[in-house]
């Protein structure tokens, strides 16, 4: 990695950070329950000793000592310290309308403070006490949320709420700017009313006004490879120029199905898939990705109902029969956005025979404006389904397999998980799609613990002989009994030679984390490649942004990627470190699901497909793993 300029990150400091407090403790058993607001920790209580568990409070309570606590002997209770501090603050100062502090929160240490409300919800800003590892520092974390009303509909406006659309209800490019304006107009109003803090023993914090400005480093460009080896910084201008990396084996036989009262809106589709309607900007599926079609037929249904779909169901059976060897049935299905029924009864029922197809919605294809840019990326996905790949990337690690494990839980009524359920999906350095394992399934725990431990040695014994390198992608869903027994599954497979002796690291991939960051461009948006390091074994990367020598924003830029290198069997250098984060942002451009996404790795964002599915035809796991095509594209 290069450097690159400073970022502002999303954390405002304490102005000194030489404060201490009191806090009430008391030792208690290692398995006893303790609920908010006390807190369990463990505390040396001399040189030598080992740790003791106690049970803390924030303010006196019978049969607790009070104890001195510096700030940086356990930052897991100053954090906890500063949030009673601010929840107390903010309780006494503020109206019950004008904050939010929700259970059910990403961090129970959050609270939100309302900016404006409105029927369809309330824009926020929130803060979150947080240590900054790398700069060894306190302070609070904060960024703007919209909360949107529970009896409001998800529509155009909550998304221009949300800051996602513009007023005019595009893409907001501007949403670096906005964020930041919401939350500077969150200083100018609560500010000065909840800071200072108070402390319980008589110290007092008060915040930085201006976030923390961090180094940067700067990973290489992405580069894609297609036909013939030729490489190119473009996925669309490389495919447009040289062709697919791997054509797909067959041609294909579409089978277009819709409603009889749709009959022009599947017309339109025919033709702009056949590049008849859209010629300045996309030629047919055909001359894109050199897809053969060899034949074209349709099926007229009254509506999708029970009844409509066994008959599609059957006539697809039949359709698949005749075209025998000589083509791959391809059904495209013209299906409503909220048609969950229809969607996967036909999606199980078509996996059973081996057949992968295309839902397009009746609502994209009724706007002109928006399938003009949609169809290339509609005829990515179905040439991909169809065992075709578009482009690879050129890997920064040769010879290294990644495995991205993902989990759907089956819940009961009472929110208790009845049905633990554990998948992988492997790809390579260069993000070439490779298989779909299933690791555990089962309704006890602990069997379901065995499973994942055992198929994930597996699975690994026989995949990584080819590789010199595995890393192992987990979401940060994925919950830490699992990562516990995924990561001792690997060294204890390694200790007794059940594993070929290579490196294997795993990595805790979070898309939708809590941490943001501004540059200091016209925009605010962070360069493409942008990488910060917040903590020893903790970054914060930007698979989108500005292009260097291109300071125009067309677009809403993504927020940036939370990864964590929570184990590996060998040491890692920052170099080593480098280039995993480079593969996660390659393995991001190799997402072909559509031209322009590239800030969710497909070994996290297929395994959340494949979660959503799994939820709603848990029946169909057998089936699932038979097709070796990316179906849940």
């Amino acid at each position: 990695m290069t450097g690159s300029p400073p970022i502002r990150l999303s954390f405002f400091p304490l102005k000194s950070q030489t404060f201490s407090a009191t806090v009430w403790r008391k030792p208690v058993p290692e398995d006893m329950q303790i609920g908010r607001p006390l807190y369990r920790t463990q505390f040396s209580t001399g040189k030598g000793a080992d740790p003791e568990n106690f049970a803390v409070s924030f303010s006196e309570a019978k049969g607790f000592v009070p104890y001195k606590l510096s700030p940086g002997e356990n930052w897991h209770v100053t954090t906890t310290l500063l949030f009673h501090a601010l929840e107390r603050q903010t309780r006494d100062r503020l109206k019950p309308v004008d904050f939010y502090i929700s259970e059910k929160a990403i961090s129970t240490k959050r609270i939100s403070y309302t900016l404006s409300r409105s029927q369809y919800g309330e824009e926020a800003v929130w803060l979150e006490p947080y240590y900054l590892e790398a700069t060894v520092e306190f302070g609070f974390l904060s960024d703007f949320q919209f909360h949107k009303a529970a009896d409001a509909p998800f529509s155009r406006e909550v998304q221009r709420l949300s800051l996602s659309l513009d007023k005019a209800y595009r893409s907001n490019r501007d949403f670096y700017i906005d964020r930041f304006e919401r939350i500077q107009k969150f200083l100018s109003r609560f500010q000065t009313v909840l800071f200072p803090l108070s402390l319980p023993g008589g110290a007092s914090v008060e915040i930085e006004t201006s976030f923390r400005e961090m180094p940067s480093r700067m990973l290489p460009p992405r580069t894609f490879s297609f036909g013939g080896n030729k490489q190119a910084a473009s996925q669309w201008q490389g495919l447009k120029d040289f062709g697919p990396a791997r054509p797909a084996p067959k041609p294909v036989g579409f089978i277009y199905i819709y409603r009889q009262s749709q009959r022009g809106l599947a017309e339109d589709l025919y033709r702009a898939l056949s590049g008849r309607s859209f010629k300045s900007t996309f030629h047919g599926i055909e001359e894109l990705t050199h897809l053969k079609v060899a034949s074209y037929d349709k099926l007229e249904v009254r509506d999708f109902n029970p009844a409509e779909n066994a008959r599609i169901l059957s006539f697809l059976r039949t359709k698949k029969k005749e075209l025998a060897n000589t083509a791959r049935l391809f059904p495209i299905i013209m299906s409503d956005r909220d048609d969950k029924e229809t969607y996967y009864t036909l999606k199980s029922g078509l996996l059973k025979e081996g057949v992968t197809l295309q839902v397009v919605t009746p609502q994209l294809l009724g706007r002109k404006d928006t399938l003009k840019w949609s169809v290339a990326n509609i005829a990515l996905q179905i040439f991909t389904k169809a065992g075709g790949t578009a482009w690879s990337v050129v890997p920064k690690s040769k010879k290294c397999l990644i495995v991205g494990i993902g989990q759907a839980h089956r819940f009961d009524d009472n929110g208790k998980i009845e049905k633990f359920f554990a998948y992988s999906v492997c790809t390579d350095s260069s993000g070439l799609y490779k298989s779909l394992n299933i690791l555990g399934s089962s309704g006890d725990k602990a069997k379901y613990l065995d499973q994942i431990r055992d198929n994930i040695v597996q699975l690994l014994n026989d995949a990584a002989s080819d590789y010199t390198e595995c890393v192992v992608h987990v979401p940060y869903k994925i919950k830490k009994h699992e990562a516990k027994a995924i990561s001792r599954a690997i060294g204890d497979a390694l200790e007794s030679s059940k594993l070929p002796p290579i490196r294997f690291t795993v990595l805790n991939i979070n898309v939708q984390n809590k941490f943001f960051g501004y540059a200091a461009t016209n925009s605010l948006v962070p360069y493409e490649g942008s990488v910060v390091k917040t903590g020893d074994n903790d970054y914060l990367a930007w698979f989108d942004g500005l292009q260097p020598g291109r300071e125009v924003v067309n677009r809403r830029i993504s927020a940036p990627v939370n990864i964590k290198f929570w184990w590996s069997s060998g040491k890692l250098s920052e170099d080593d470190r480098a280039r995993y984060i480079q593969d996660v942002s390659n393995l991001a451009g190799t997402n072909w699901r559509g031209f322009n996404a590239k800030n969710t790795p497909i070994s996290i964002y297929y395994c959340e497909l494949i979660a959503r599915f799994a939820k709603e035809r848990p029946d169909a796991l057998d089936d699932i793993t038979a097709i070796d095509t990316p179906w849940f594209l």
